[in-house]
């Protein structure tokens, strides 16, 4: 995800990586610096970029293959991408979870932080 910070595009990780989750792998792993797996994917797993310090944040870097742009709703995103669900989850997605994501997406753009 990009959001406009201070007139610049800066990339937040899509992915939440919490500090005890993250801290749990640097000890697990205490030798590694690259690394791809358990949800991170970075070129350095002692020191991720995964605080906010005004700068793009990423723990799955190394694990993005592709860009696909800027949508400004799942609806939009899936409609040019396609989806890979069949079945009672295409109907779950359709029916119930894109109106939900799609009206949170409405109520973060009206909010005043």
């Amino acid at each position: 995800m990009e959001v406009d910070f201070d007139g610049r595009w800066v990339n937040l990780e899509g992915f939440i990586l919490d500090a005890p989750y993250l801290a749990s792998l640097q000890r697990r792993f205490p030798d590694r610096r690259r690394f791809c797996g358990y949800g991170a994917a970075t070129s350095d797993l002692s020191a991720p970029a995964v605080e906010w310090r005004g700068q793009d944040t990423y723990i799955q870097r190394d694990g993005v293959a592709d860009d696909f742009g800027v949508f400004d709703s799942p609806d939009e995103f899936y409609a040019r991408q396609g989806s890979n669900l069949s079945g009672f989850w295409r109907w779950l997605y359709s029916h119930v979870i894109r109106h939900r994501m799609n009206a949170q997406v409405r109520r973060i753009r009206v909010e005043k932080w």
